[in-house]
């Protein structure tokens, strides 16, 4: 390259973009004054060197990645690298290399474009995503799931040959609870319930906050006489057990309607739930505090 017109080299020198040259066996050719701030090295000590000799082990094997497949296939490269620059600090950058042939030679045109605020711009983005489907999939007062996000679990976790029970589960005469305590008492004996409950049910279960003061537990690969067994656990786990509040001990109970579903269909997994619903009004009518699956 001694022998090309120094008006190219001229105006890449002042890109501000670093730009780098290497030879076949990739050593340095030139780099223009921004590659030299980057990573304060001279153009004329990093002539006839290769990035082992200038960079850290993982720097240089970063940098060289793609360089000998470029080389190889002349395909272009395109790829992140994690660089650090005279600083001592981190940058993320976009580098994209070809190879070009002049004079007889062939050569390794590299060029480096900082995208390290982009890529904290997108990690930041990424973050909220997941903080905002956090919320959207969670119920802020009990942390159980809510009923969008258990549709969606229903059909990722449930299989239809083994099927699941479900249970529809109320807090009873849960309006004079708030009435005679106070809506914070009441929002105590909710976060309780779904604490007790997520004790009482199988580690698999599915819990969501339905609406309320109702709850819909699904329990994946059981049968209604198993979760008739489960519903009564929890059923005396909640009736027994007195919850403390700033007014005192408070002894509240539950009503559970139960079914069973043999399918992850959205469709079945309402039908399932409107007959445990059925189920549970059943239970209100008969005297609360108990448990039904007709």
């Amino acid at each position: 390259m001694d022998n090309r017109s120094e008006l190219p080299l001229a105006i890449l020198g002042t890109l501000p973009n670093p730009v780098l040259v290497k030879d076949k066996d990739l050593r340095y050719v030139w780099v223009n004054h921004a590659f030299e701030e980057l990573f304060n090295v001279d153009t004329n000590s990093l002539v006839g060197r290769t990035d082992k000799d200038v960079f850290t082990h993982r720097q240089a094997a970063q940098c060289n990645g793609g360089d000998l497949r470029v080389l190889a296939s002349g395909e272009i490269d395109e790829a992140t690298e994690t660089v650090v620059n005279s600083s001592g600090e981190q940058r993320e950058t976009l580098t994209r290399k070809r190879r070009l042939e002049a004079d007889g030679s062939i050569y390794l045109v590299g060029i480096m474009h900082d995208i390290t605020e982009i890529t904290r711009v997108n990690e930041l983005l990424h973050e909220k995503s997941a903080a905002l489907e956090l919320l959207a999939n969670t119920d802020s007062l009990t942390g159980c799931l809510t009923r969008r996000a258990l549709l969606e679990q229903w059909q990722q976790q449930i299989v239809p040959e083994t099927g699941a029970a479900v249970l529809m589960i109320d807090v009873d005469k849960f309006k004079a609870v708030n009435d005679t305590y106070g809506h914070e008492t009441g929002d105590h004996v909710l976060t309780t319930l779904a604490e007790r409950t997520r004790t009482a049910l199988p580690n698999n279960s599915l819990l969501a906050r339905y609406g309320g003061e109702e709850f819909v537990a699904v329990i994946p690969d059981c049968t209604t006489e198993r979760a008739f067994a489960a519903a009564e656990r929890l059923r005396l786990a909640v009736g027994t057990t007195p919850i403390a509040t700033p007014t005192g001990p408070l002894v509240a109970t539950i009503s559970v309607g139960i079914s069973h579903c043999v399918s992850p269909d959205t469709a079945d997994l309402n039908k399932a739930i409107s007959r445990a619903d059925t189920n549970l009004y059943l239970a209100k009518k008969r005297g609360r505090n108990q448990s039904l699956a007709a």
